[in-house]
């Protein structure tokens, strides 16, 4: 039996590239808004960076958590649902027009969090 054949392997393949795809276009989008949208200067977008990737310091602590919890694919989804509605207010914001740095700086911390725990 192929591998495309399996339901399974194609909904885990297609969350997961969804995933992926989302993660390097927010690499990319925060930063640009920041410099773009608010005329941050390079220390800003350094810091925004900084707080993204801050919470890997964590992964030790949270992957043994992870590795004992029972239910491990809910906990997936739930960080991934939670990461698609923190990045959700960047749009909503934009509209709004009440993007600010605060937010991006909460938006990356929040983000990398939540893709810490979904790893």
């Amino acid at each position: 039996m192929s591998l495309w054949q399996d339901g399974r392997f194609v909904r885990f393949w297609a969350g997961q590239s969804v995933s992926q795809f989302g993660d390097r276009i927010s690499e990319l989008a925060l930063p640009l808004i920041a410099v773009v949208s608010l005329d941050a200067s390079a220390g800003q977008v350094a810091w925004l960076t900084a707080l993204a990737w801050a919470p890997n310091l964590l992964a030790i602590v949270l992957g043994a958590w992870v590795d004992h919890r029972p239910h491990k694919r809910r906990l997936m989804v739930a960080a991934d649902l939670v990461r698609a509605c923190v990045l959700l207010t960047l749009p909503a914001a934009c509209l709004w027009g009440t993007v600010t740095l605060p937010h991006l700086y909460a938006v990356a911390l929040l983000t990398g969090a939540a893709a810490v725990l979904f790893n």
